[in-house]
């Protein structure tokens, strides 16, 4: 019988110290063994190596920076013994059985790499928090189990294939799309990546609205349409499908119905339409959330959703601007290529 693979466990930590322990802790409690747990510390100011030692993690230390998730994971993988790569964040809390499943998965020797999503039980118990993690769940849940992207939040991957794809983006410097790119470069190599719906993590991160907007224009949906735009790869699977294109437009154009009603009333009767083909096409949204916390918190969602579609729509157009900056004036883009490497000018610890 084959040795069980070792499995290179990557978390990146830039402080954050009391998620940290919640993530570790539940790393430690996995049920698969052997795991080489390495914590990456992109020069956190709290005491994030000594916590992660505290639970036998290997300590890679970046100075001088943040560098941001793509190069602290970088780091990590490149001091890697195991065959098997797992990447999960600080904010996440594994099941007993992820790092399992991740093993299971990878079994099938026609496959590089292998995400899931997030539980449906997030541990912060706000109203957006609960919306937004819940709104991820719901996403993946629906999506093809032939994945278009990897997601670095609770994805598996070959450690030979990452090192042959030069490993995650150096050049975002936030935590961004780095993992959605590394999958295009994945699949634009023939390779395979597969969603497990079974395969989850717990979200124990907080939401603001303020910080929803941030991550969802600037850092994910402009950046996404840019790449999209480089690559002339559009997918129609996750937040792209058919269906959501359609309901976006709709939302877009019955809310400037509706703001421009002013002007001549018949704009209304059209504004009122088109929302409610939007909520006709989303109703199985909606209903999830009433399953899962009742009516009154599906009632609650719905502006919520429409809101989605209109910050999406700016992100496409923002998204659009970048990618016309970076082809009109190239020097303005951020043209470094793709590499497995600690941060030039910062230094490393293991």
């Amino acid at each position: 019988m084959a040795a069980a693979p070792l499995v290179s466990v990557i978390v990146p930590a830039h402080n954050g110290s009391l998620l940290l322990r919640r993530c570790l802790a539940a790393l430690q409690a996995s049920s698969y063994q052997p795991i080489e747990l390495i914590v990456v510390d992109d020069s956190s100011h709290e005491p994030v190596a000594a916590l992660a030692e505290s639970f036998g993690a290997r300590v890679v230390r970046l100075e001088g920076g943040p560098y941001g998730p793509a190069v602290a994971r970088n780091a990590g993988a490149a001091v890697a013994q195991g065959e098997l790569l797992f990447f999960t964040d600080a904010d996440c809390e594994v099941h007993p059985d992820t790092v399992r499943r991740v093993v299971t998965s990878l079994a099938d020797p026609t496959l590089d790499a292998v995400i899931g999503s997030y539980d449906a039980e997030p541990a912060e118990p706000g109203f957006l928090s609960q919306y937004k993690n819940l709104f991820h769940h719901w996403v993946h849940q629906q999506a093809s189990r032939e994945a278009t992207t990897f997601w670095s939040g609770c994805g598996g991957i070959r450690r030979a294939v990452f090192l042959a794809l030069g490993g995650f983006d150096p050049a975002f410097r936030r935590p961004s799309i780095e993992d959605i790119e590394l999958g295009v470069r994945l699949r634009a190599r023939g390779g395979r990546i597969r969603l497990d719906p079974e395969l989850q993590v717990r979200h124990l991160k907080r939401w603001t609205l303020l910080g929803l907007l941030q991550t969802e224009i600037f850092d994910r949906g402009a950046p996404w349409t840019a790449l999209i735009l480089r690559t002339r790869q559009l997918p129609a699977d996750l937040n792209l499908r058919p269906s959501e294109r359609v309901s976006a437009a709709c939302a877009v154009l019955g809310t400037g119905g509706l703001l421009l009603a002013p002007l001549w009333w018949p704009l209304a009767t059209l504004g009122v339409a088109l929302l409610g083909v939007t909520l006709w096409l989303n109703r199985r949204f909606y209903r999830f959330f009433a399953q899962r916390r009742g009516l009154r918190f599906a009632v609650r969602v719905v502006p919520l959703h429409l809101l989605y579609y209109l910050y999406s729509a700016a992100s496409i157009l923002i998204g659009i601007g970048w990618y016309l900056r970076d082809l009109l004036w190239p020097r303005a883009a951020v043209a470094t290529a793709p590499r497995l490497s600690l941060p030039s000018g910062g230094g490393a610890r293991g």
